[in-house]
């Protein structure tokens, strides 16, 4: 696994939310700010800047990592597209994941 670089996809809604409740379970006190957002046609891009402490266990494509305790700051950059104003698909690319290590 490559820890400078990571992205993945979510299809549907339940997808994403998985996806945002592991990082909270992860990061207890995660935060993002949105940087830029673009939208065009049915596709929505969102760069972020996003904060945390991983005191909380990662476990994500069966791999389990312990909390590291580090403070983590990642760049990410969402991509979504929108069919009748909701989520049909999606993705995230993250700068770094370095906590895990």
């Amino acid at each position: 696994m490559n820890l400078k670089f990571f992205s993945w996809n979510q299809k549907g809604r339940e997808d994403f939310v998985n996806l945002f409740t592991l990082a909270f379970k992860a990061f207890p006190d995660w935060h993002e700010a949105i940087e830029d957002i673009i939208a065009k046609g049915d596709k929505v891009w969102v760069r972020v800047k996003a904060t945390g402490t991983y005191t909380g266990e990662w476990n994500h494509f069966g791999v389990q990592f312990p909390p590291s305790g580090k403070k983590v700051v990642m760049d990410m950059i969402f991509y979504w597209r929108i069919v009748d104003g909701k989520l049909a698909e999606g993705g995230e690319v993250d700068d770094s994941l370095f906590f895990l290590k």
